[in-house]
């Protein structure tokens, strides 16, 4: 409250001596222009709104400039209308160069000032000109609206797979919007070993029970009647099909009458990805579907900002009225006018033949990721300019990753890089492929010993059996033919089931 009351004391003072001198004109406040503040690809520029007038500066600035008291607000911004911002170490462009931040980065402004006619914020690396932050719009009240330029700020709360529901993260804004993703699939019961409760007889039947180690959830089966001497053969077969939804049953059957069932787990869920691509104004996102009907959104991607061409000149400046220029930008069209300065009328006549050009002082325009860096200077009397090579050369792409979606067996997947520089970028496609595993199973066989005679009799022998056929046949053979019957034995491989040879994709269960 101090504060703000010396403030208005001390404004109210400047009003009444203003008033006091009788000046009808405002004092003319020059902002010293940085030309190292702002880059951008096309033209060298000074600080927005600032005509540039450096060479007068010195008899124009006033020698004393109020400062306002320091503004606690602590909003986030983002940095537009520029390839990057300088942040310094104190406000004002004469203040030691810290960092520079490229368009597009998100930063927490802590602190407003004026200083040099001009806006400055303090942010955690340092200072930098408010002409080059755009502030997030405040809530409008108690009811948490906000305007259309409201950007998401998400708080993540996780909530973890159980046995038998999906795991998943809610991601919330400050504003009430909602969102879910990052599902993770039910983990399915971990169940122990069946325990008997009940012992069945060979009149009535029993009970088993296990208990799932997680949750523990109990599940029962019954136990058939107790036949001496039976040993369960259970085959399997599944009655309910597992969804992305829902969770499936196993049964298992014995011909003695006896069954139990095992759930299946949930399939996970079979997403396809729609990737809508972040404008000048406006967040790219990733919007991921499965065949179910669940859907959510992710993978945000900032807006690029503006990419301004080079400025025209619509209307050209004289010494009784300032000019105007335009550029546009390359991705959206949209358009930005500036002012140009009138120019400085010159001190003799001009004579266009005989006429020598006297510049100002050179600004070097730094080098793009495309194109080489320049110095440019302008003729104070005529406005031509002047450009000559800084010899630093283009910094070419500095790309990097800011999304991916992984290829499975059916959908191909993609990475997309962006330049941290210039904000371009391009996206590669990984094609779609099976991993395919080859299995082996080896053919099932028995072996058969047959009781044989050189007549060409045989008979399988069949635990001795074979003897006393061979006996029986000895005796059908007359008795001059004795000598000419006699056995040995030999043994045949049966094939029950043929060797198997197949491959199988380990990701989606095709085979071939």
């Amino acid at each position: 409250m101090k504060k703000v009351f010396c403030f208005l004391l001390t404004v109210a003072t400047i009003l009444l001596l203003a008033g006091c001198t009788g000046s009808k004109t405002a004092p003319t406040t020059i902002v010293e222009t940085d030309p190292a503040l702002v880059e951008t690809a096309e033209v060298s520029e000074t600080e927005p709104t600032v005509e540039t007038t450096i060479a007068t500066e010195a008899a124009t600035v006033p020698t004393t400039v109020p400062q306002t008291e320091p503004e606690e607000i602590g909003e986030t911004g983002v940095v537009y209308n520029t390839s990057y911002v300088n942040v310094r170490k104190a406000a004002g462009v004469n203040s030691e160069l810290v960092t520079r931040l490229s368009s597009g980065t998100y930063v927490t402004v802590f602190e407003q000032i004026t200083k040099d006619g001009a806006v400055w914020g303090r942010i955690e690396q340092g200072w930098v000109c408010m002409d080059y932050i755009k502030l997030e719009p405040k809530e409008d009240g108690p009811s948490g609206n906000t305007s259309s330029d409201h950007t998401h700020n998400y708080t993540s709360k996780v909530t973890k797979a159980t046995c038998t529901s999906d795991g998943y993260t809610t991601y919330t804004c400050s504003c009430g919007d909602s969102y879910t993703g990052n599902y993770v699939p039910a983990a399915g019961h971990k169940w122990g070993a069946w325990v008997t409760t009940k012992e069945p007889t060979t009149t009535s039947t029993g009970t088993a029970q296990r208990i799932c180690s997680v949750c523990s959830q109990k599940e029962t089966k019954t136990l058939p009647v107790n036949i001496p001497n039976h040993t369960h053969k259970y085959t399997s077969k599944v009655t309910k099909q597992a969804t992305c939804t829902t969770t499936g049953i196993r049964t298992y059957s014995c011909s003695c009458g006896d069954s139990y069932t095992e759930t299946i787990a949930k399939t996970p869920h079979n997403y396809i990805t729609k990737i809508t691509k972040p404008t000048c104004t406006s967040k790219g996102y990733t919007t991921y579907t499965c065949s179910c009907g669940d859907s959510y959104t992710g993978n945000y991607v900032p807006a690029t900002g503006h990419k301004w061409g080079a400025w025209v000149t619509t209307k050209e400046p004289t010494t009784t009225s300032t000019g105007l220029k335009e550029r546009k930008c390359q991705n959206c069209s949209e358009p930005q006018t500036e002012v140009i300065p009138k120019l400085t009328a010159p001190t003799e006549p001009t004579n266009p033949e005989g006429h020598t050009h006297t510049y100002g002082l050179a600004t070097e325009i730094e080098p793009t990721c495309t194109t080489d860096g320049y110095y440019v200077r302008k003729c104070t009397t005529c406005g031509v300019e002047e450009k000559k090579p800084s010899y630093k050369p283009a910094l070419g792409h500095r790309y990097g990753v800011i999304s991916s979606t992984p290829a499975d067996c059916t959908h191909n997947g993609s990475t997309t890089y962006k330049c941290s520089t210039c904000g371009d970028t391009y996206t590669d496609t990984t094609p779609a492929t099976h991993n395919w595993v080859h299995h082996h199973e080896d053919a099932v066989t028995h072996t058969v010993v047959y009781v044989r005679c050189h007549c060409g009799w045989s008979a399988p022998y069949n635990g001795g059996a074979g003897i006393d056929a061979y006996t029986a046949h000895q005796n059908s053979v007359p008795p001059e033919e004795l000598n000419n019957h006699s056995y040995y034995t030999s043994s045949e491989t049966v094939v029950d089931v043929p060797a198997k040879d197949w491959d199988q994709c380990s990701l989606c269960g095709a085979t071939k």
